[in-house]
């Protein structure tokens, strides 16, 4: 193996760039990112000023607009907070039939 040229470093490792997942039109999670961005138009607010506001980094401003699903419920729980906003959960019907699941795993 030839020795690096002088000047030149050695590769870097780079981590992996997460992945940009847009939620489903509709779902909960969907919903609280619309609230967040028309949380901040309404207060006239850009992303930089909310991430001052909330003591959030700007990008995290922007993942919970967008919907990321990797933001931390603390951290969204922190920017609700600090907006006035809560959070709730309602139960759902459950789309999953159990009685088919028992069935299959006793066969």
């Amino acid at each position: 193996m030839a020795p690096a040229k002088k000047g030149t470093s050695s590769p870097r490792l780079t981590m992996p760039r997460k992945r940009k997942i847009k939620p489903v039109e509709g779902s909960p999670l969907a919903e609280v990112a619309a609230w967040f961005l028309a949380k901040r138009q309404l207060l006239g607010k850009t992303q930089k000023e909310m991430s001052a506001y909330c003591d959030l980094p700007q990008s995290t401003i922007s993942d919970m607009e967008r919907g990321d699903p990797h933001v931390r419920i603390s951290t969204l729980l922190k920017a609700l907070e600090r907006l006035g906003g809560s959070l709730s959960v309602q139960e759902r019907p459950l789309t999953l039939d159990l009685d088919a699941v028992y069935d299959e795993e006793s066969q």
